[in-house]
């Protein structure tokens, strides 16, 4: 514990030794000017803690929020003095970026969506009466896979790797995960839907093969990705970091450090850098999509946070993280909540003198199976007294704000609202960008019954004002006890009051019925649809997963199915329970999703220009049906962006 001390206390920058991320975003007291939203210049002051800006002060006027600049290696939250408004409305283009989550168990949703395609692009090219049809649309594909953020995970240094798992925020086009390509826009990584061969050299004017093209990369970018899924991050390093890093780097720690236990971003990938150029258009509206059935994991890429995903120490045996002191378990916001491996703040006594930094060292063992490397990303601040992961606010400032912070600090203009290839045009403002997830949460819980139908009917989501008119946001990602700006909350939330929207290992039992109108059911129950919108609680003897936020019948049950075949533990999952039966086996009926709060947390940052869908399907056998697989999501989507296309 004594060398994990040092290397922890000595960099300072990424941990600060009281716990939690230190980073220095400005000087207290200094003054830096900003935009305002009516036209003009206005002045911020940094904090007295020097944490972040205050409001864009405008002699009254409505300034935006400023939460300041990211340190040279710490979490980055993103963020300007200004939101970007202005007097564009409306686009005639659309740049459409679909993150998807690229890990394991992800191929039944891929194939979902790529039968979805078909219904997105008619509703873009034919739609009625709503906007004119689209003859400008780029459509470009980022997977959640960053690799491993410095550790072996995820990396060539693992004992199991493959490329995809680190597809490093670049658009992948491939047909397989073999990496047959699918042809693109002049090799471009993209598709450029063109029927009036209107761009130079001409882009797609075949509606079939565009259909065809996009909904084979969907299905392309497999599900062999990196576990620990980024989808934050990689959208964010595509279209917003203005210094996309090249590679992850092991540094020594400090001076005479030899074991190089830290990370650094180094280089600038040019890659990235040509693509984002060549696929965002300055004036087009754009719309971000994120699909997947787990919780962001988007690690930061300095110091030692890397180690949430290091699976191996030097000697070949499994790693394990440090504990956290006791008060973490009952209020990680308590100063003294910190990790076993660090110097403990001023007041809080030494780390030997809390209980828990006595068992085993201060380290999590292989015997308590508190630490399994699959739930790493899971309750990390109670379980490690630090949070590992970027907040969230970096994501929500860096859609919004006309500048964000470079990997040296400094506040740049945002690649989103930038004119990259210097053509001169006009330049968006956020009422044309437009943020969607298809994504970990029950139907149920956002469904518009004054509008939905029974099975086979139509399925209608709330919108974005509703789920907040209503209350709805507390249900699904908890209520922020302190202050909450850009979608970050400075206290750790409060948990759902919908109890399959918290994350668990242990089965939820004896919490109330939440908005979703049915109890929780225990592993014990009898049927897999015993609660309709996640079956029933599961065993998890092995610690090594969470209870799931939903379920959904797969269109076609699987033999020998992943999640069931020769897993004692499945014994007891819905997914692999006969739905007319009862009997468990190793086929496999249903496909499922874990809570996916950290995207949700972002979409509700977003605001009013976020589409929140579900990732479980309500029907997934009547392909002819209004509620067929992921159309309510293309509905809800393409109905949202009418509000921004001519």
């Amino acid at each position: 514990m004594i060398r994990w001390l040092l290397i922890v206390c000595a960099v300072v920058v990424s941990f600060g030794c009281g716990g939690g991320v230190s980073v220095s975003d400005c000087t207290p007291g200094e003054q830096a000017p900003c935009s305002c939203l009516r036209g003009g210049e206005g002045f911020q002051d940094c904090a007295e803690d020097g944490r972040s800006f205050s409001r864009c002060d405008c002699g009254g006027g409505t300034g935006g929020v400023g939460t300041g600049g990211a340190g040279a290696g710490g979490s980055g939250t993103g963020g300007s003095g200004a939101t970007a408004s202005g007097p564009q409305l409306s686009s005639s283009s659309l740049d459409v970026l679909l993150v998807i989550d690229n890990s394991a168990s992800m191929a039944d949703k891929h194939e979902i969506l790529s039968l979805a395609v078909p219904d997105f692009v008619t509703r873009l090219l034919q739609p009625a009466g709503a906007f004119t049809p689209l003859t400008d649309i780029h459509i470009g594909i980022v997977t959640s896979s960053l690799g491993g953020h410095g550790a072996d995970s995820c990396g060539p240094a693992g004992a199991v790797f493959n490329s995809t798992q680190n597809d490093a925020g670049r658009l992948v086009a491939r047909a397989d995960v073999g990496g047959t390509p699918v042809p693109t826009y002049q090799d471009l990584g993209f598709l450029a839907w063109d029927p009036d061969q209107a761009l130079a050299p001409p882009g797609e004017a075949d509606r079939t093969r565009l259909v065809s093209d996009f909904a084979q990369m969907v299905r392309g970018t497999g599900e062999n990705g990196c576990g620990f899924e980024a989808p934050l991050e990689a959208m964010y390093r595509f279209l917003i970091q203005p210094d996309p890093y090249e590679r992850i780097d092991r540094v020594p720690c400090f001076d005479g450090d030899t074991s190089n236990g830290c990370a650094a971003r180094a280089g600038t990938d040019s890659v990235i850098l040509q693509q984002r150029a060549d696929f965002l258009r300055p004036d087009s509206a754009l719309l971000v999509v994120l699909l997947g059935d787990e919780n962001d994991c988007s690690v930061i890429d300095d110091g030692q946070f890397f180690i949430a995903l290091q699976q191996t120490q030097a000697s070949g045996q499994l790693f394990h993280m440090p504990r956290a002191t006791d008060v973490c378990a009952t209020n990680p916001d308590d100063p003294c909540c910190h990790s076993c491996g660090q110097a403990s703040p001023s007041g809080c006594g030494p780390a030997s003198a809390w209980p828990s930094c006595n068992v085993t060292g201060g380290f999590y063992d292989d015997a308590g199976r508190d630490d399994q490397i699959n739930l790493r990303c899971f309750d990390q601040k109670r379980r490690f007294g630090i949070d590992f992961l970027y907040p969230v606010d970096r994501y929500v400032t860096g859609l919004l704000h006309t500048n964000v912070p470079d990997r040296a600090g400094a506040l740049v203009p945002n690649p989103i609202y930038s004119d990259l290839s210097a053509t001169g045009t006009a330049v968006r403002n956020s009422s044309i960008v437009f943020l969607a997830g298809m994504l970990g949460l029950p139907w149920q819980l956002i469904d518009d019954e004054s509008q939905s139908g029974p099975p086979g009917a139509p399925l209608v989501f709330k919108t974005a004002e509703a789920l907040a008119s209503e209350g709805l946001w507390d249900a699904i990602v908890g209520a922020c006890r302190g202050t909450e700006q850009d979608g970050r909350c400075d206290v750790l939330r409060s948990r759902p009051t919908e109890p399959l929207m918290i994350e668990s290992v242990a089965e939820r039992v004896g919490i109330p019925v939440g908005p979703t109108g049915a109890a929780i059911a225990p592993s014990s129950a009898p049927s897999a649809q015993s609660n309709p919108a996640n079956g029933h609680e599961w065993n998890v003897p092995a610690r090594d997963d969470l209870q799931y936020a939903c379920i959904f019948p797969l269109a076609v049950p699987r033999p020998q199915g992943a999640d069931c075949i020769s897993d004692p533990t499945a014994k007891l999952k819905p997914l692999c329970q006969d739905p007319n039966t009862g009997a468990y086996g190793d086929t496999q009926f249903f496909a499922k999703a874990f809570p996916t709060t950290r995207q949700l947390e972002v979409l509700k940052g977003f605001g009013g220009n976020s589409v929140v869908t579900s990732i479980c399907a309500r029907n997934v056998t009547d392909q002819t049906a209004p509620d067929f697989g992921y159309r309510p999501a293309v509905n809800a989507i393409v109905d949202t962006l009418t509000r921004g296309l001519e």
